[in-house]
């Protein structure tokens, strides 16, 4: 049984409380809390508003600089939108991508992980910092779609989170 009740006249606020699984979700004023304090599915899935930025050697950015900015959309637990910036280092074959997404209720930072080498599967993401309404939230999950040579470059992440 899914109840679905907004709050604070027609914003994005939204309250779910899911009797079968004993999971109570209240999204920015945002606590979380699964049974057992069991972690909640959720979905990332952005649009560039280019290609990714070449960098030096038309590989990419390697030095921690912005490589892409974008549109974002999150569904799953959460249902809020807005900006992202990624920002990629490269050592070695491992590509670091810091991306920071923005939206009104509060900020998200996912690391996402990638080798650069022979294929390993979908890259990992973690949450490494949230704040305003996402403060405390952690998470996890992978990459499932990474459109990296596209013109919009695109992407889907899929995980978990938890507080």
């Amino acid at each position: 049984m899914i109840a679905t009740a907004p709050l604070d006249h027609g914003r994005a606020r939204w309250f779910r409380r899911f009797v079968a699984s004993c999971v109570l979700v209240v999204a920015f004023g945002l606590i979380i809390v699964g049974s057992g304090g069991a972690p909640v599915r959720l979905t990332v899935k952005g649009t560039g508003d280019g290609p990714v930025a070449p960098g030096p050697n038309k590989s990419g950015v390697t030095d921690g600089g912005v490589a892409g900015t974008g549109h974002f959309s999150f569904s799953g637990v959460l249902n809020d939108a807005g900006r992202y910036t990624d920002y990629r280092t490269v050592t070695g074959q491992l590509a670091t991508v810091r991306k920071v997404l923005v939206t009104p209720e509060g900020t998200i930072t996912m690391t996402v992980t990638i080798h650069l080498g022979p294929s390993e599967g979908s890259p990992p993401w973690t949450i490494t910092e949230a704040t305003g309404a996402y403060a405390g939230m952690r998470g996890k999950g992978t990459l499932t779609v990474d459109n990296y040579q596209g013109d919009p470059y695109t992407f889907a992440m899929a995980g978990t989170i938890s507080r």
